[in-house]
């Protein structure tokens, strides 16, 4: 890195996008970036209330500059647009011309939204900078290199100019020498100089345009840059953490959403469990309904059976002694005489279903009761 560049990157460090400090609140918090978004622009909607508004940022093409009024409306926006939609690549063109995402233009100072998390209960973890007090921010992906991040394979004019530390859509004049020496160098990896050897970089043919035409594995250009100590500044689509604390902090954001996942599933098998207890008490509910005897409705015919059995086969007859048996003649003129509607058909078939005993077995020489 050169004396210009260091000193950049170092103006930068007391600075923190919207998109890397919804992410830090993510991975630390056991959230989402857009939960992170909701909850950040209740607390500054909060703090604008008590008249001790925190004061947005902006990049500029060198450093970061406090926002104007109208700039404060648009970072609220954007926050607001992250927490209702969870798009951290919105870009708002009427506050700028080049093409950046909301949240990679607006930010904060460091120290400032840190210490006034940490007020509310988020203690994000900081780098230490030899006054502990401030974070180098995270190094961000270029807007121009989010296209390149997964592809299988790269152009071999593009893949010279990342190279050469220059944007593949800009063609940076500027950077022709250095774009020419990386072509070379790229070019002489794509072929094989040793009969027995393959190439380090295999790539396709190509038509009139070489630059454009021939294809290089990305795979083998990320392994050729990392075995000859070159930077490839495009990440792998799922870059691991490179720092101890970026991994105790996935580690953290890792085990709360375990935790989350494991409560959600508590939750879940114990409104399952209830709805089948429900369900089976529904159930059984309805088996003894159904199970239930259903008493005879005493109406017509059965009505003056019953009637029959109260008055004639009470406890006054023993079924071992015919004598104590009602006789059919006196019950039949009982009928006719409390029912005189009835007719003999009608008080014969009474008669019969209200009788106990079988009138036709006892017929055996005594006559018929």
């Amino acid at each position: 890195m050169s004396v210009i560049e260091d000193l950049l990157a170092k103006q930068n460090e007391g600075f923190i996008s919207l998109r890397q400090l919804l992410e830090q609140m993510a991975a630390e918090g056991g959230s989402t970036p857009q939960t992170a978004a909701r909850w950040l622009r209740l607390l500054l909607i909060e703090r604008k209330l008590e008249g001790q508004e925190l004061a947005w940022q902006y990049a500029r093409d060198v450093g970061w500059a406090p926002t104007d009024s109208l700039g404060s409306v648009y970072a609220h926006n954007a926050l607001s647009n992250i927490a209702d939609t969870g798009d951290l690549d919105h870009i708002n063109t009427k506050w700028q011309e080049e093409a950046k995402s909301d949240a990679d233009v607006f930010g904060f100072r460091t120290d400032a939204i840190y210490d006034y998390l940490k007020t509310h209960g988020l203690n994000l973890s900081r780098s230490a900078r030899g006054d502990g007090t401030s974070r180098s921010a995270a190094p961000r992906i270029p807007d121009w290199a989010r296209p390149y991040i997964g592809r299988r394979q790269i152009s071999l004019g593009d893949a010279a100019t990342i190279l050469a530390g220059g944007s593949p859509a800009l063609r940076d004049v500027g950077k022709n020498a250095e774009i020419s020496a990386w072509r070379e160098a790229l070019i002489d990896a794509t072929e094989s100089h040793i009969s027995d050897l393959p190439p380090e970089i295999s790539a396709s043919t190509w038509g009139s345009n070489r630059d454009s035409g021939q294809m290089l594995s990305h795979a083998d250009i990320r392994a050729w840059c990392a075995h000859r100590g070159h930077v490839w500044p495009i990440p792998e689509p799922d870059p691991k953490p490179a720092t101890d604390a970026e991994a105790l902090a996935e580690i953290k954001r890792l085990g709360a959403e375990l935790a989350r996942l494991k409560t959600e599933l508590a939750e879940a098998r114990k409104g399952q469990e209830a709805n089948e207890a429900a369900e089976l008490a529904t159930a059984q509910e309805e088996v003894s309904r159904l199970a239930a005897p259903v008493a005879p409705r005493a109406v017509g015919l059965m009505e003056k059976a019953i009637a029959v059995q109260r008055r004639f086969w009470g406890a006054n007859w023993d079924e071992s002694d015919r004598d104590t048996w009602p006789t059919q003649d006196s019950i039949l003129a009982w009928l006719k005489e409390t029912y005189p509607g009835t007719s003999e058909k009608q008080r014969v078939a009474v008669e019969l279903v209200a009788c106990p005993v079988n009138r036709d077995r006892a017929k055996r020489g005594n006559g018929n009761p």
